[in-house]
């Protein structure tokens, strides 16, 4: 029981037992009954009895309009804390007790507002840097596509003696430019394609553990860390396995580039109110002066490829009351990503 439960039960001690005694005290005075006792013709027990259902109904009162409506608001107060801006009390119809529920609701209807506002100007923002991301990275592969057909153009003209070989290598290269370009497109796609988060009570050791298991079987250099204890938070276990799929696979894609042997390591740690994802990889990391130090932007090491996963990552857990933030690896040398989840106290 905490230190406010204790000061309502003293108050209605107080208030009560107190009345109670004096009223008892008033009869011995009056010579009616005993003080606590039994007169001959019953009337001090009558009176007793009177009084402890006088006081047991008061206390019922007590609890169902108080006692138990601030322990509901208590607990959406919780709710709320981790991001479930949902939550409504009913706290009756008049007294302390319905305004401060009314208050309650009226607080959780102006978050929802507030950050319905925030996430629209946040979203606005992202799409501007990302169709002058799109514009500059599909600007890319048109340069060699266009010197590959420049290059035809110019064997064919002179009747070159390899003309089919030049003809294979600027295919092959228009190939491999049209997949690019087709790769930046479907994650511009996923990133418009994010669905609302169904919360439930997840754990993130479990979560972990499944995106283990993806990439077990594929060779991917990944070890997970997570403690004893439950790590719950209320989520989306879907989107969190997507999440971290991602993470995962942008720090593969980007260490594999590098031709030396990957290491990607995943931990769940607890800090104060809320759990931390750390993902960490030996890659190239971050350039300086982009997304380490401007959230908001796409460009990494890898370009718009990196930089979407890395987006649509963020957009799932800020939906979900979390966040994202980047850095270096302390320990691998490379990129470093956080996921923050607040705990959720049942």
């Amino acid at each position: 029981m905490t230190r406010f439960w204790h000061r309502i039960l003293g108050v209605f001690l107080v208030l009560m037992v107190v009345p109670a005694v004096l009223v008892l005290w008033w009869l011995e005075g009056q010579g009616r009954t005993p003080f606590l006792g039994m007169s001959k013709n019953g009337e001090g027990v009558l009176v007793l009895f009177a009084l402890l259902a006088l006081w047991v109904g008061a206390a019922a009162w007590v609890h169902h309009t108080v006692v138990r409506p601030l322990k509901e608001l208590e607990r959406a107060a919780r709710r709320v804390a981790t991001g479930d801006l949902s939550s409504m009390v009913t706290m009756g119809t008049f007294g302390e007790a319905a305004s401060a529920g009314d208050a309650f609701n009226q607080m959780t209807v102006d978050l929802r507002t507030a950050r319905a506002r925030i996430v629209a100007a946040e979203r606005i923002a992202t799409w501007r840097v990302i169709a002058q991301q799109l514009a500059h990275e599909l600007k890319n592969p048109l340069s060699p596509i266009q010197l590959s057909m420049e290059n035809v153009a110019k064997a064919h003209s002179r009747n070159h003696p390899d003309l089919e070989v030049v003809v294979q290598e600027s295919l092959e290269t228009v190939r491999i430019e049209i997949g690019r370009m087709r790769r930046i497109i479907q994650g511009f796609t996923d990133f418009a394609r994010v669905p609302a988060p169904e919360r439930s009570e997840v754990d993130l050791r479990n979560v972990l553990g499944h995106v283990e298991k993806l990439f077990s079987t594929g060779g991917t250099p990944l070890t997970v860390q997570v403690g004893p204890q439950a790590a719950i938070v209320r989520a989306d276990s879907d989107l969190l396995v997507q999440v971290l799929f991602n993470l995962v696979q942008n720090a593969q894609e980007a260490t594999s580039e590098q031709g030396a042997t990957a290491r990607i390591h995943m931990e769940l740690r607890r800090a104060g109110d809320e759990y931390q994802i750390h993902v960490e990889d030996n890659g190239p990391g971050f350039p300086t002066g982009s997304m380490a130090t401007h959230p908001g932007s796409l460009v990494s090491s890898k370009g718009l490829g990196r930089g979407l996963g890395i987006a649509i990552s963020r957009r799932i857990l800020e939906d979900q009351g979390g966040r994202l933030t980047l850095g270096s690896s302390p320990h691998l040398g490379g990129a470093q990503v956080v996921a923050h989840l607040t705990v959720f106290d049942r």
